[in-house]
């Protein structure tokens, strides 16, 4: 993709993405409901990506050439990859008429990585580069209680814990 940053009919900033995506996931869940008060649900997640990119920044005129000390290119090339396994469980009780009982759980373990960096490939110089892995894990979950007047209402009163794992920058690198 092309994005021609400031629209003016000189090279100012614009960016040309070649990016390659590949993804891969698959879940398990076995549930338990016989139409009685209280029922469940575990299941277990697997997700592997990759993105591959190769970026090329543009500049003939203007304020980013004089950044770049009067070269035209800068170009970002690297590969970022996610690996992550998950396993959950949901109970709900119907521990009243018309009152429920909502337990939740997961476990998260994830694995990010990057391998890269930011280039002038005019002078064959590196601005930055790196080749890092983090892992991230976390146990969340939510308790509640649900209380359904009628059919088409529903009021609840929740405390959740949520998790959302870290990520790397992919964007131009200058430090």
């Amino acid at each position: 993709r092309y994005i021609d940053q400031d629209a003016l009919p000189e090279v100012q900033q614009e960016i040309q993405y070649y990016s390659t995506i590949e993804a891969w996931s698959q879940e398990f869940r076995l549930n338990h409901d016989a139409g009685g008060d209280f029922t469940w649900l575990i299941g277990a997640n697997y997700a592997e990506d990759t993105l591959d990119e190769d970026t090329l920044l543009l500049t003939d005129t203007g304020l980013l050439r004089a950044t770049l000390g009067g070269l035209t290119r800068a170009q970002q090339l690297y590969i970022q990859s996610t690996e992550a396994i998950a396993v959950f469980g949901r109970s709900d009780w119907a521990f009243a008429d018309q009152l429920n009982l909502v337990l939740e759980a997961r476990y998260t373990n994830e694995k990010k990585s990057l391998d890269g960096g930011t280039y002038l490939p005019q002078v064959g110089a590196t601005l930055a580069e790196t080749d890092d892995s983090t892992t991230y894990e976390a146990l969340s979950g939510k308790v509640g209680v649900e209380y359904t007047p009628t059919d088409d209402a529903l009021v609840e009163a929740l405390v959740s814990q949520g998790f959302k794992y870290g990520g790397e920058l992919g964007g131009f690198a200058t430090n």
